[in-house]
């Protein structure tokens, strides 16, 4: 982030930059595997949720690599994102 600061594009730029080209990546990529495996699909709503998806792992990448100093913390701080949304390892049972 440091080499941003002495960029002329403005932060949300950026940002937004990074949205779309990784989206995009990610659409064309999800929109090959599911041409080529052969199930029909509503191509609107795969496109939908593609884009989502990669804007809601690109934002939170970005938003975990501005309290990443080195490198070598970059495994605890992925580790700790990871967990948070597998949830618990056994599912609660209910009461008969």
């Amino acid at each position: 982030m440091q080499a941003l600061a002495v960029s002329p594009i403005s932060i949300h730029a950026y940002i937004l930059s990074k949205v779309i080209s990784i989206g995009l990546i990610s659409l064309l990529s999800g929109v090959l595997i599911a041409l080529f495996s052969g199930m029909e699909h509503s191509y609107i709503h795969l496109a939908v949720g593609i884009m989502l998806g990669s804007a809601l792992f690109t934002l939170v990448g970005i938003s975990l690599s501005a309290f990443i100093s080195t490198m070598n913390n970059a495994p605890q701080a992925g580790k700790s994102v990871q967990e948070v949304p597998s949830g618990p390892a056994v599912p609660p049972v209910a009461p008969p």
